[in-house]
């Protein structure tokens, strides 16, 4: 019995005028504005030479060219010759690669899995360590290296077999090598004859990265996460014991300044993937059984998981620049002007830290895990893992560009004003479409938007702003558009009286030719009086809506409202009040319209109409009540003016109710008699005899028989 309906522009007019009338409210249909700003909101776009400062600024960056490399699952480690060479050092194969140009040639192989850390010495040689072979290799003149004809790496020095090597340095000074192991956490030491010694032995598991100075040699621990500083053999002392499990990396700035890595991570972790990299990734997987979880760089990270980027100073103060959760922090490196670069091992994010202690979002890498950074006099070069890939930094490059998160309007919308701020000029267009993702079937970008016009799209649901560049040092600080979803109908999906059938209205629940909307006869409660009227509303908008309800006997046309016509009813209930209504059956209907939120011309509407309902608040009455003493049986009649009778009952001298047939044996008409017999037969005394009877909609009447029993 559904169907829509519009309600008259009188009513209609009425109800805005008493919903302008009242207090002003949040709506969530009509007209809307969408906004870009702050760092979190900017983040969800995409970064395309460009940088995204923690205060919400968007600024031309760095390009990126990607390095044409095999195939490999992860790179772990990079080291830079004096002429500008590059090398890389793979995890899953061993393998070590040069840089020449934009492609990567394999130059070097090793017998083990993970190529740790990669360093070039005094005389030029390439010296790289590995896991679970703990092993430093060496590579001499690795520049002459025919990559047509890759060399195995010679093996210089091998530590114990239970140690895992995970970070080399050496002394400039002294030539001597560094080397950083676990799961017993020393620091070995080897001269030029590779002879190598302990150096210092702590009570921690691992020495994750070391640092030599001229006041001494920094490491980085876990899992106490305490930075030390070793001042010769076998001393050390922590300078700092972060909160965390691990010090992650550690490099050199100006003024006796260090920039420190940290992460605080969530334990037990997940084992390393394999579901990509075959068996070797289960090799490396054993082979990292032993270590924290962000040197398994393949390991989830957790969402409690968090990585900090802290200042050091020589007596060990410190002050955190950077925290972020869900992530944490592989590397740091640190360019000429003492900016720090921090890469992330979850989401292929690198991040800056200007001098200023001001944070840029620098580059969002396709790849997960930024495993090595290099800096000179800015952000150099960036390689990761999930999969291995490389890439340097340039300031030259494609104009920077910036694009939007996607806007969902949610339904098809019109756009009006776009404008923004920022501190100089900038090229923007825009494109739209109806899939969530851009693709072939959006709509080619638009001609140039002025700011604050409106730009040339069609009727769309979604709608992305491209920003780009003409100029190297304008800022894009805010950005907003207009725009108006077509209006969406909120349809009532249920309309429920609540009379004895309303629990049965889902039906069978086995074939579905069958019904079983039954109840049983006898009312469950008495009449209240009232009848309770609830509904559920598929609202796509999200408008606040305004109900009305009317009702009418089934044989009549003219609908009368429960409502007053300038009183605004929001809730998705209500108790009508029967007293007062002639008993009989009726329809009631209910409409649902969204005028509170929505200009007339674009109100819509539903309705809904229940099923009959009886109304009727009469009791039954018992005529012709009569009781033969001789033979204990009491007889009469049972009459409603509307309602069947649906149950009849007798009590004794106050005693429990006992049900009583109709005399036909069923009930199910307006009038019934009845004729029982008391069971057991009343003792010798007076008596009272009750007699109930109940119609369907709950009333109920009582009548009485007094008798005096004389035997």
């Amino acid at each position: 019995m559904r169907y829509i309906s519009f309600l008259n522009a009188l009513l209609l007019t009425i109800a805005l005028l008493s919903t302008l009338a009242g207090s002003v409210t949040a709506v969530a249909g009509g007209e809307r504005v969408w906004e870009l700003a702050g760092y979190d909101e900017f983040s969800r776009g995409e970064l395309q030479q460009t940088v995204l400062s923690e205060k919400g600024e968007i600024l031309a960056g760095l390009a990126t060219e990607k390095i044409d490399l095999d195939a490999t699952g992860l790179v772990w480690s990079v080291a830079k010759a004096s002429d500008g060479t590059l090398y890389l050092g793979t995890a899953y194969d061993g393998k070590i690669y040069r840089i020449d140009g934009n492609k990567a040639h394999l130059i070097a192989t090793t017998d083990s899995l993970v190529v740790t850390d990669m360093l070039i010495d005094e005389n030029g040689d390439l010296l790289a360590s590995t896991i679970p072979t703990p092993t430093v290799w060496r590579i001499t003149a690795p520049k002459k290296v025919n990559p047509q004809s890759p060399v195995k790496a010679e093996a210089v020095i091998t530590l114990p077999a239970e140690d895992m090597i995970w970070s080399i340095a050496k002394n400039e000074t002294t030539g001597t090598l560094y080397m950083g192991t676990g799961p017993d956490g020393k620091i070995w030491a080897a001269g030029k004859d590779y002879k190598p010694q302990v150096y210092l032995d702590t009570e921690e598991k691992h020495i994750l990265d070391i640092l030599p100075t001229r006041e001494g040699i920094y490491a980085g621990t876990s899992p106490g996460a305490l930075l030390l500083k070793v001042t010769a053999p076998g001393v050390s002392y922590a300078i700092a014991d972060f909160e965390g499990t691990e010090v992650k990396s550690i490099a050199s700035m100006s003024q006796n300044r260090l920039a420190v890595g940290v992460n605080a991570f969530t334990y037990p972790r997940k084992a390393p993937s394999t579901s990509s990299t075959g068996n070797t990734a289960g090799n490396v997987a054993a082979a990292l059984s032993n270590a924290t979880g962000a040197t398994a760089s393949s390991t989830t990270t957790s969402a409690t998981d968090k990585g900090f980027v802290y200042w050091v100073n020589t007596d060990g103060s410190h002050e955190k620049l950077l925290e972020k959760t869900g992530t944490h922090i592989t590397t740091v490196a640190v360019s000429r002007d003492d900016s720090i670069w921090a890469a992330m091992g979850s989401d292929g994010k690198i991040f800056s830290i200007t001098k200023d202690r001001i944070v840029f979002e620098a580059a969002d890498l396709q790849e997960r895990e930024v495993m090595c950074l290099l800096a000179d006099a800015t952000l150099d070069f960036a390689a990761t893992g999930d999969t291995g890939a490389a890439y340097l930094f340039t300031s030259k490059g494609t104009e920077p560009v910036y694009l939007s998160p996607v806007l969902d309007a949610k339904n098809i919308s019109s756009f009006g004003r776009a404008s923004w701020v920022a501190n100089g000029p900038l090229n923007v267009t825009a494109r739209c479409g109806n899939t969530v993702t851009p693709d072939k079937n959006w709509t080619q970008w638009s001609a140039p938007v002025a700011n604050g016009s409106v730009p040339a799209l069609q009727n769309a649901r979604y709608v992305q702003f491209r920003f780009q560049w003409p100029g190297n040092t304008n800022a894009l600080l805010q950005f907003e558009l207009f725009y108006k979803p077509a209006n969406q109908r909120a349809v009532i999906t249920r309309f429920d009286p609540d009379t004895p059938f309303t629990d049965t209205k889902g039906g069978s629940k086995g074939d579905a030719g069958t019904s079983e909307r039954t109840i049983i006869l006898r009312p469950s409660r008495s009449n209240a009086r009232e009848l309770s009227l609830s509904w559920s509303v598929d609202n796509p908008d999200n408008d606040q809506l305004r109900y009305r309800l009317f009702y009418k006997p089934i044989d009549m046309k003219l609908w009368i409202p429960i409502f007053k016509e300038d009183e605004r009813y929001t809730k998705t209930r209500y108790t009508f009040n029967t007293d007062t209504v002639p008993e009989g059956r009726y329809h009631f209907k209910l409409t649902a319209e969204d005028s509170i939120e929505n200009p007339l011309s674009d109100v819509l509407a539903d309705e809904d109409i229940s099923v009959p309902v009886d109304i009727d608040n009469h009791p039954p009455v018992i005529s012709r009540l009569s009781m033969s003493p001789a033979t204990h049986a009491i007889e009469g009649e049972a009459s409603d003016s509307y309602s069947p009778i649906s149950a009849l009952d007798y009590a004794v001298d106050g005693g429990i109710w006992l049900p009583v047939a109709a005399a036909d044996g069923m009930l199910d008409e307006t009038t019934e008699t009845f004729k029982f017999e008391i069971v057991p037969p009343l003792s010798k005394g007076g008596h009272v005899i009750a007699v109930r009877a109940i119609d369907r909609n709950g009333n109920y009447s009582v009548r009485e028989i007094h008798t005096e029993m004389t035997e």
